[in-house]
């Protein structure tokens, strides 16, 4: 969600973006339709959100595929200080940015990206197969950017190779 609310800034106030760092990231959905069905999913999500509470929402977040790079990455102790900071947050606060910001409520920002005059990093990790997909679509839209694919990572860059994140990072924006 961090990477299309960035790219959203960017693209609605390209005056305050000089350069923008995108992990995992995706313009959006194309269609309508597509947007419709995701909102009618995080709308179901939420509710069960708000119904059922934060631990049932965690612990199944945690269980997707998306994540299973962490689980094999971290350490025990790692994987306890990210499960106890999604179990912080606020179940109330969680459901409203699923309908407020989810895929599907955000508008699809494909058409805009061939505007974006700022240098852009895409990051994706090589086991992340539908966001590196994605990455590879929007480097071609992009008129400066650079993609780096991660290895022995998947949808957590910053986490699951946190060295290899600060380098491009840092030298991306230096």
């Amino acid at each position: 969600m961090g990477a299309r609310l960035a790219l959203a800034l960017a693209v609605r106030h390209p005056e305050r973006v000089r350069r923008l760092v995108l992990e995992s990231g995706s313009p959006g959905l194309a269609t309508e339709t597509e947007r419709a069905a995701r909102r009618a999913s995080d709308e179901i999500l939420a509710a069960r959100l708000e119904r059922e509470g934060i631990v049932p929402f965690v612990e199944r977040w945690e269980a997707r595929p998306l994540f299973e790079g962490l689980r094999r990455r971290l350490s025990a102790e790692e994987r306890r200080a990210v499960h106890q900071r999604r179990l912080s947050h606020d179940p109330r606060l969680l459901a409203a940015s699923l309908r407020g910001l989810g895929t599907g409520s955000l508008p699809s920002f494909w058409d805009a990206l061939p505007r974006l005059d700022s240098p852009v990093l895409l990051l994706v990790g090589v086991e992340d197969e539908k966001f590196v997909g994605i990455a590879r679509e929007m480097e071609q839209e992009l008129p400066h950017t650079k993609l780096r694919v991660v290895a022995d990572a998947g949808h957590t860059v910053h986490l699951e190779q946190p060295g290899v994140w600060l380098e491009a990072v840092t030298s991306f924006l230096t």
